[in-house]
């Protein structure tokens, strides 16, 4: 069984590897940064994105000719537009997200402490000498700006083996939403890390 798992937002794919190799053990892993998803079809039995990994998920599904060929999807914690002011899913304000860009800017170590205590993340915090700081400070003007349409997501979910897990308590998702809007699965007493939806994929 090989998994490919599209990590969220700042958080070194080394550590999400780590937690997908504790909990399924038997399992060969792949994580990636949100990025190019066209080669998922052929490669993977099972798909997992997470946060800012599951948006991209949903984008690619929407251009999908032959979804039928598409293997197994599980979405943790997505969201169809990170900014709360788009009202479709996200819960942090656009002027946030353009202050966090300019903070990983200046001192990328802080800010992304200050993101995982707020966001309920417990990764180890990457050094300055990280070479993925740059990418995700890139990727930040995508998440105040981009956001996906509704119905052609819904049109999209139809027609895939998608499964969406939220949080109840989460920060940073308005779980709510995604319920009402996607037919996502509620979990109770969990916020956005992922570690704490890893019992309920399969």
């Amino acid at each position: 069984m090989n998994w490919l798992w599209v990590n969220g937002w700042g958080v070194d794919s080394r550590e999400l590897k780590s937690l997908a190799v504790k909990y399924f053990p038997s399992i060969s892993h792949t994580v990636i940064f949100p990025e190019r998803l066209d080669f998922i079809a052929k490669d993977f039995d099972h798909v997992i994105g997470w946060s800012w990994g599951g948006y991209r998920i949903l984008e690619f599904l929407i251009g999908v000719s032959e979804p039928e060929v598409l293997p197994k999807i599980s979405l943790i914690a997505p969201f169809l537009a990170f900014s709360r002011e788009e009202e479709l899913g996200g819960k942090c304000s656009r002027f946030q997200v353009n202050y966090l860009k300019r903070w990983m800017e200046r001192n990328p170590v802080a800010a992304l402490e200050d993101f995982y205590q707020r966001a309920g993340v417990p990764f180890e915090t990457p050094s300055v000498e990280n070479g993925n700081i740059t990418f995700w400070t890139s990727q930040l003007e995508a998440m105040a700006r981009d956001k996906l349409d509704l119905q052609k997501v819904k049109s999209a979910l139809e027609k895939s083996k998608v499964r969406i897990l939220v949080g109840e308590c989460d920060s940073l998702v308005d779980s709510s939403w995604i319920v009402h809007n996607l037919g996502a699965s509620s979990i109770p007493n969990v916020g956005h890390s992922v570690e704490y939806f890893l019992k309920y994929v399969e």
